[in-house]
């Protein structure tokens, strides 16, 4: 087939836009063409210059054109950026496919499930852009799939560690996404992480593309198979959110755990630098994701 032409959504929060972004760089590096959709919100705050070639911007309004925290009514948000999301890849792919240049597949971040059914409807591929590591991936997974009371009450410093399918190693309380803990402020976006997992399991072949490096996540990686969801491993150079925090926490509070954080530093960088060139392992993953949509394997 020719050129792939992605058509990628991002929710507007930055913690979001930037792992998009170096996606959507990753795949114009091996071809692909790239429109990326993001809220007038977002996209007046993103870096002004050259557009890189290969790659269209497409601002639009998601009802909240000054932006967004997580303190707003978060129902009434992801309701907004589902009408206004819609409507804006229905017409994207309209005239995309009139220009001779149809999209091949669509990319969506966390907390907007509603792209997967609309992919479906327009018998498109589509893939999950979890922003996140593997392991982030598949706590949430259990969570949603009858292990949710046990993560909910583990919310104590003092607690005994916990223990999930799959995982090769037992939770603290720092390793469990704060989203997910009983001292969750922000428990109404909850649902829009419950739909992410309902959507892939409507899928018979589902799949995502996860922020980490087979050599990082590897156990994990295995682990996700079995539960018959395809997670890829995508490094994007970028770790966000929870694992940031996580990681000043352990260091800054020094202790065993956080000298051994830092010896580890070093190896994780160079692991990842080898993971992304040519002919490593994250590489070859994006490659052969592209070749399946080749295949049409994909819808």
């Amino acid at each position: 087939m020719g050129q792939h032409h992605f058509l990628i959504i991002s929710h507007p929060l930055q913690g979001h836009i930037n792992p998009a972004l170096q996606f959507a760089k990753r795949l114009i590096r091996i071809g692909a063409h790239v429109t990326f959709v993001v809220s007038v919100s977002a996209h007046r705050h993103m870096p002004k210059g050259p557009i890189l070639p290969g790659l269209t911007l497409v601002p639009f309004s998601d009802g909240y054109d000054d932006g967004i925290n997580l303190e707003d009514h978060a129902q009434h948000y992801l309701s907004e950026i589902k009408r206004c999301g819609s409507e804006t890849l229905r017409r994207i792919i309209a005239i995309s496919a009139d220009q001779g240049r149809p999209v091949t597949c669509l990319v969506h971040t966390i907390l907007l499930a509603w792209v997967a059914e609309l992919a479906r409807s327009l018998q498109l591929s589509f893939a999950l852009l979890w922003i996140q590591s593997a392991t982030v991936f598949i706590i949430y997974h259990h969570y949603f799939d009858g292990y949710g009371d046990v993560v909910e009450n583990y919310s104590n410093e003092g607690s005994n560690p916990i223990e999930l399918p799959g995982l090769p190693m037992l939770l603290s309380s720092h390793d469990i996404p704060s989203f997910l803990l009983s001292s969750n402020i922000y428990d109404s976006w909850i649902p829009a992480f419950q739909e992410d997992m309902e959507a892939l399991r409507q899928e018979t072949n589902p799949k995502v593309l996860a922020n980490t490096f087979n050599a990082l996540d590897a156990e994990t990686l295995r682990a996700v198979d079995k539960t018959g969801v395809r997670v890829t491993a995508n490094e994007e150079g970028i770790v966000e959110g929870e694992e940031i925090k996580r990681c000043l926490e352990v260091v800054m509070g020094g202790g065993e755990r956080g000298e051994e954080l830092k010896r580890n530093v070093g190896k994780w960088k160079d692991l990842a630098r080898e993971d992304v060139k040519d002919g490593g392992s994250s590489n070859c993953n994006l490659k052969a994701f592209l070749d399946e949509l080749g295949q049409g394997s994909m819808i």
